[in-house]
């Protein structure tokens, strides 16, 4: 079930400003890079930065929605390519409304075997606006696979959240929708028993990340406008990729870095507010008026928001780029969740957050994407040795 778009078709002229004006970003990038002291680690990636941070920048939500195909329809051409069968599920659930009971659906698409024994629940990135990429699907095939390449059998498989996106949904819908699949997830017969908790991994990036961490605050401290969760021990573990944990534009990350990452600063908060549901367009509204709390914002949560956070998860990995306009707040939620954690009666190494030097936003994925392939180091290197201990023990 794919989102369904209601936008009117953007002008072919409004387009064409568009890609212009990415193109003259790129160009002005490379022809400049020898000389500018604030750059990307390498050319490529400073002119790939330059590109995407323009296209965010003036990108509107018609075009948005008629340039890109839904997170489903990106599924479906990953497995063509792959040459796999596509295997989803549609989740009905429901949560309270007022005096009443809402409904909702959402819909989750398999990367590896429903049947695993262990899966990585994962939602993407996207600004809250935008559809997983098709970045998304082959680097979590290829993790998959690189994890497993020595093992006998398949054990673990990927389920990926198609959430719905902003604004048409705004919070708490994303927290409702990777509830729901996170209840049918445990709620999975596996022969004789269900899949245990234990088996069962939270992964998201950017965007992504957030609704992890609202899911986490739900587990920890549940929301009256969220279903109930029934969690029956601790579930495996949760991996952020770079989480998008404010809605400020006021750190020094963002003036530091902000010619070295992919993102557009201007559009932080804009992004916070439409999946707030405060504004249905790419406007900013005032901080004060988007009702942010440590659901939707994590960073502005005090270490004693994350003492219980040892009672619902195993193991956390934050991961970040040094040179991303978020570090100074994935900075402060790491630093506050690892205090919290070790108050909470939780392992000094249980909490493991890595900013990785010379990386900009989710440069796990997006380094692999450049190259095509895996190279273990830096961020990727500690995801991956994290991956394979957890996913590959009994």
């Amino acid at each position: 079930m794919a989102q369904k778009n209601t936008f009117e078709r953007p002008s072919v002229v409004s387009l064409a400003k568009l890609f212009s004006r990415i193109v003259s970003a790129a160009v002005v990038r490379a022809l400049t890079y020898p000389f500018r002291s604030l750059k990307a680690q390498s050319l490529k990636m400073d002119i790939l930065n330059a590109a995407v941070r323009t296209l965010l920048a003036h990108i509107t939500l018609p075009q948005a929605r008629w340039l890109n195909t839904s997170t489903t329809e990106r599924y479906l051409s990953f497995c063509k390519i792959q040459k796999q069968r596509p295997s989803s599920v549609s989740v009905a659930y429901s949560y309270p409304a007022g005096e009443g009971e809402g409904k909702g659906e959402v819909v989750g698409h398999w990367i590896g075997d429903p049947a695993a024994e262990k899966v990585v629940l994962y939602c993407h990135g996207g600004a809250y606006f935008q559809p997983a990429t098709s970045g998304t699907f082959l680097y979590l095939d290829d993790l998959l696979q690189n994890i497993e390449k020595n093992e006998g059998k398949k054990r673990v498989a990927a389920l990926v959240v198609a959430c719905t996106l902003a604004p048409e949904a705004a919070f708490p819908t994303q927290i409702r929708e990777a509830a729901a699949i996170l209840n049918h997830v445990l709620e999975t017969n596996l022969g004789s028993r269900k899949r245990r908790a234990r088996d069962v991994f939270l992964a998201g990036d950017s965007a992504g990340g957030n609704i992890v961490l609202g899911l986490l605050g739900h587990l920890m401290r549940p929301r009256p406008d969220v279903q109930d969760m029934h969690l029956e021990g601790r579930l495996g573990g949760a991996v952020l990729y770079s989480p998008s944990v404010t809605a400020s534009a006021d750190w020094a990350s963002m003036r530091r870095n902000e010619e070295r990452d992919m993102l557009s600063v201007a559009k932080v908060p804009v992004w916070a507010a439409m999946y707030m549901g405060r504004t249905a367009s790419l406007q900013s509204l005032p901080l004060t008026e988007l009702g942010m709390d440590a659901y939707s914002e994590p960073c502005t949560a005090e270490s004693e928001w994350w003492i219980t956070l040892p009672k619902v998860v195993g193991d956390v990995l934050v991961v970040s780029g040094a040179d991303e306009v978020f570090a100074d707040a994935i900075a402060q939620l790491g630093a506050r969740m690892m205090e919290g954690w070790v108050q909470g009666g939780g392992r000094e190494d249980g909490v493991l957050c890595v900013a990785a030097t010379g990386e900009a936003h989710i440069w796990p994925i997006v380094g692999f994407m450049m190259r095509r392939g895996r190279k273990e180091e830096g961020s990727q290197g500690v995801m991956e040795r994290w991956w394979k201990m957890r996913l590959l023990e009994g």
